[in-house]
């Protein structure tokens, strides 16, 4: 355009006279062209206003690239994006790290917490014991033990020394002083080292325990697998094993030297341990006397008389087996129905057995049927130094003579006021006894006919433990608590001191 301009202005001025649509004409006759581009006329533009140079439509104004910015639009939402994702990771790793620091307090700590907790809620129970009256303010609640897998057996190694079995096979081992930490015992029975590499070798077995007795700091073990181990309180593993028979062993009673076995098919088995009498003890010799066949279905209930073993089956039949010669002394059978509960009386000789039809029977030890007579409901017994007590899920207890099983007298807690599904009588010596039902254990004086106490454990009671006179275990599904009453011991030495006078 500009190359025209200076050709024109050589030229002639006749073409100042023309329009812009002439242009085209004024070029063709100029003999003017352009190669390879165009030229675009527009018309003269007439400005009806004054434009100053400081105008800022006249400054020029630079075009943004589309490019650019949509480049820049991208850049800052993967910046945006690359910050969230970031936060997101962070917020995932703080998850990641609190939980598993919430996994290892809870392994390592919750049993101390729990502890914890049972003892601030004993000295709660205590402050409520105190308020109503009930005991002593000197009652001592203190939780030895709250598991997380549920309890399968317990039994009184010495008032030093109780010992529990879980149900995953754990054998525990809880000292009475509170400044004592548990010990657990290796279940690696000696013939498991040659049947595992060293690498894959269990800390503990997880063979299943279902009946636990002690002797001379030694446990008894009774496994589901039809082993019988004997464990060391003091080495903390097993010392021997015997396996004679693959069927479960439900119950052991220590006797001496001798051990008698109850097995889920029914049979009975006799055995004989013998330990070193230096400390710790070992064992000498675990032999298997002799396996008996006693009934078709489970044993219910295995005790030790003063010179036999009695075994009853779940189909009420009584069995007395002599505890020298292993031979069956005599049957029993008086009962139509399940026995619910049977106790041996060592002074008297005799034994005393009730069923869930509510018939109580008294047994000589020579097979002899003394008496019978019937109760209101399925009844607990125990036996005192000069009573056979039933206790029934109302809360009464009911004396009777011995030998002739004549009514002495009915006792009965006024607080009870609806059947118990869960009730427990312990001796705890002569005529002192102490009972539960569901979650309360009450502490009676059967001679003066009183209550000497009554707590509430605010959790179900399984099962009671004699630990000594003024000491005693309760145990639910899975918790141990240790008891201490000392208004039981100042009132035995009261009435001793009284009798003496």
């Amino acid at each position: 355009f500009f190359s025209v301009s200076r050709q024109l202005e050589n030229s002639r001025d006749d073409y100042r006279k023309h329009t812009f649509k002439s242009w085209p004409a004024v070029m063709g006759a100029y003999n003017v062209s352009l190669s390879g581009s165009y030229t675009t006329f527009l018309p003269p533009i007439v400005l009806t206003k004054s434009i100053f140079p400081s105008e800022p439509s006249l400054s020029f104004q630079p075009t943004v690239d589309e490019a650019v910015t949509e480049k820049v639009d991208i850049s800052y939402r993967v910046s945006w994006l690359e910050k969230q994702i970031v936060l997101y990771l962070a917020l995932c790793s703080i998850t990641v790290f609190v939980m598993v620091g919430g996994f290892l307090l809870y392994i390592f700590f919750w049993d101390e917490w729990q502890k914890k907790k049972e003892e601030r809620k004993s000295r709660a129970h205590s402050r409520d014991a105190l308020g109503a009256g009930g005991l002593h303010s000197d009652t001592a609640f203190r939780s030895l033990a709250n598991l997380r897998s549920p309890i399968a057996a317990c039994t009184i190694v010495s008032p030093s020394l109780i010992a529990s079995a879980t149900v995953d096979g754990r054998l525990i081992l809880w000292p009475t002083a509170s400044s004592r930490q548990p010990d657990q015992i290796n279940r690696m029975r000696p013939g498991d080292e040659q049947l595992q590499p060293p690498p894959l070798r269990p800390r503990r077995s997880a063979r299943h325990i279902w009946a636990l007795t002690s002797r001379h700091f030694c446990l008894i073990v009774g496994c589901a697998d039809g082993c019988l181990e004997i464990a060391s309180c003091e080495q903390l593993r097993i010392l021997a094993t015997l396996h004679s028979s693959k069927a479960s062993i439900t119950n052991i009673v220590a006797r001496a030297s001798l051990l008698v076995m109850a097995r889920v098919d029914g049979s009975v088995e006799f055995a004989s341990l013998e330990l070193t009498a230096e400390t710790p003890s070992t064992v000498r010799s675990l032999s298997s006397i002799r396996l008996i066949r006693c009934c078709r279905e489970p044993l219910a209930f295995l005790l030790s008389a003063p010179l036999c073993f009695i075994a009853v089956g779940v189909d009420s039949m009584i069995k007395a087996y002599d505890s020298r010669s292993t031979e069956c002394l005599f049957s029993l059978l008086a009962h139509n129905a399940p026995l619910s509960s049977i106790k041996i009386d060592h002074v008297e000789n005799m034994a005393f057995s009730v069923c869930e039809a509510a018939v109580l029977c008294a047994w000589n030890l020579t097979g002899v049927l003394a008496w019978s007579t019937d109760c209101v409901t399925n009844v607990e017994l125990a036996i005192t130094t000069t009573f056979l007590v039933t206790f029934s899920p109302d809360g009464r207890l009911v004396l009777r003579e011995k030998k002739f099983g004549k009514k002495q007298s009915e006792l009965s807690n006024q607080r009870q006021t609806k059947p118990a599904n869960k009730i427990t009588i312990r001796v705890i010596s002569g005529d002192l006894v102490v009972v539960s039902l569901d979650e309360t254990i009450v502490f009676w004086d059967l001679q003066k006919q009183a209550i000497l106490g009554e707590i509430d454990m605010e959790f179900p009671v399984y099962c009671l433990h004699i630990i000594n006179e003024s000491t005693i275990l309760v145990q639910s599904t899975q918790t141990l608590v240790i008891v201490e009453v000392p208004i039981v011991t100042r009132y035995r030495r009261e009435l001793s001191s009284t009798r003496d006078s």
